[in-house]
């Protein structure tokens, strides 16, 4: 879920980034991308799944801002800094069937360098997420959730040192 929306992310930011300079140091670029997404995408992560007691679908408004460090030259040509947070309403539901659904807030913080890659933002060498949200259900019981991930590569050789997503999910 994170990751794809990260990817799509950068992709206009760098594309956006590049069109709206709003210059710093020679060989830096600094800009601003706004996100405003609406959109539903499927909760397959057994965290949820568990959690949920369903194959659910999670539907969210996320509204943010994330600060673009575009580097233009040197040994960093081609590297994009990112930094932002995100604030977003949601809905849980069942895909199919009934089941409590949950409705609430969260809040993401995501921090990384990344570079393009064969069209695909790739962390150059890292970047890191954290996303951590409450809810009621329409029982009226209580989902808090964490989402948390870190990727690493070796910039040497370009290997995958850490893709780590952990997803914590309670209802109460």
């Amino acid at each position: 879920m994170r990751r794809r929306l990260l990817v799509l992310l950068l992709g206009l930011t760098t594309a956006l980034g590049l069109a709206l300079p709003a210059h710093a140091d020679p060989g830096v670029i600094k800009d601003v991308f706004i996100e405003d997404f609406q959109g539903t995408t499927a909760l397959d992560d057994p965290a949820f799944t568990d959690c949920l007691g369903y194959q659910g679908q999670i539907y969210e408004d996320r509204d943010g801002v994330y600060n673009l460090t575009i580097h233009t030259t040197g040994s960093m040509a081609g590297v994009t800094h990112v930094e932002g947070d995100v604030t977003a309403s949601f809905v849980i539901s069942p895909l199919q069937g009934s089941g409590v659904v949950y409705s609430g807030t969260y809040r993401e913080h995501a921090t990384g360098n990344f570079l393009i890659i064969n069209d695909e933002d790739i962390p150059h060498p890292s970047a890191s997420f954290y996303l951590h949200g409450t809810g009621t259900g329409s029982d009226g019981s209580q989902i808090r959730f964490t989402t948390r991930g870190h990727f690493v590569l070796d910039k040497r050789t370009g290997q995958v040192r850490r893709n780590t997503i952990i997803s914590t999910c309670r209802v109460s």
